[in-house]
């Protein structure tokens, strides 16, 4: 299944386990992908991505982690880990996240949302 199919049928799946049966499915695949090219990097970027939506912020943190090792340029990646220490309620980490974030791109609205949020 393209990652367009899961990503539509993500957004059109109805109930929360339906949700999270495409997360998963996502997950595999991009695991797969990982085991193929270990170093095919945007790959841990997505995964941070899947695992922030699937509410699996430790997870989400990790692949973040690794992508941010190779490539620190991209503001996306610190919302994603942002929001993963937001989900684990470690505010300041999430905070210096979103900072960076906006460091990188002062026109991410959705970084000053979610540092807005971090602060309260």
């Amino acid at each position: 299944m393209g990652a367009t199919l899961i990503k539509d049928k993500y957004d059109k799946s109805i109930t929360p386990e339906e949700k999270q049966s495409v997360l998963l499915q996502a997950q595999t695949e991009l695991k797969k992908a990982l085991a193929i090219l270990p170093d095919y990097y945007d790959v841990n970027r997505e995964l941070a991505r899947n695992y922030f939506l699937n509410n699996e912020f430790e997870k989400a943190i990790i692949e973040a982690d690794n992508y941010l090792k190779v490539d620190k340029s991209k503001a996306d990646v610190y919302i994603i880990r942002g929001g993963g220490w937001f989900g684990l309620e470690l505010f300041e980490n999430a905070i210096n996240d979103y900072q960076k974030a906006i460091e990188l791109d002062p026109k991410n609205a959705l970084a000053y949302k979610n540092l807005g949020r971090s602060y309260a």
